[in-house]
């Protein structure tokens, strides 16, 4: 099973996804590239990967082992459109792949305020966008056609 953890900045997708990783016992990855497989990787190397949705899923390893990741095409998707780019043809080709394995994508839910609150105690700062941030990201999650589910993290 492939988990994807979307959501929002502050939403609780990491908690989350460590729940998960913890019930299932299963791999965790996410863009920084913190996870067990990912650790030797610089930065730059990692956002590279990350780049590569298409060749990340279609990998026979991950069609063979749990793993969990957290922010994956979603986030790409919502954070090219917030910052302009509005070329994201490349999604479907993406979900098709997903398609393909067992999987579930999870969108965190939370009250925008409850997202400020968490991100001005762990960063010192809210993002000025983080109320269009929600609403780009409710959009693509509602046109993904991937297994998916929405919890709300409060």
């Amino acid at each position: 099973m492939l988990f994807i953890i979307e959501g929002i900045k502050g939403s609780g997708k990491t908690t989350l996804a460590k729940e998960i990783c913890s019930s299932f016992n299963v791999p965790y990855f996410n863009e920084r590239g913190s996870g067990v497989f990912f650790n030797d990787l610089k930065p730059g190397e990692v956002r590279n990967l990350v780049a590569k949705h298409v060749l990340f899923v279609e990998l026979e390893f991950f069609k063979q082992v749990d793993f969990c990741i957290d922010r994956f095409h979603i986030s790409e998707a919502a954070y090219r459109i917030i910052n302009g780019e509005n070329k994201i043809d490349y999604f479907n080709e993406i979900e098709k792949e997903i398609i393909k394995i067992s999987h579930m994508l999870i969108f965190c839910k939370t009250d925008i305020d409850v997202a400020k609150s968490r991100l001005y105690n762990r960063d010192g700062v809210i993002p000025d966008n983080l109320e269009l941030s929600y609403e780009i990201f409710w959009d693509i999650y509602s046109g993904s056609k991937l297994n998916k589910i929405a919890v709300t993290r409060n």
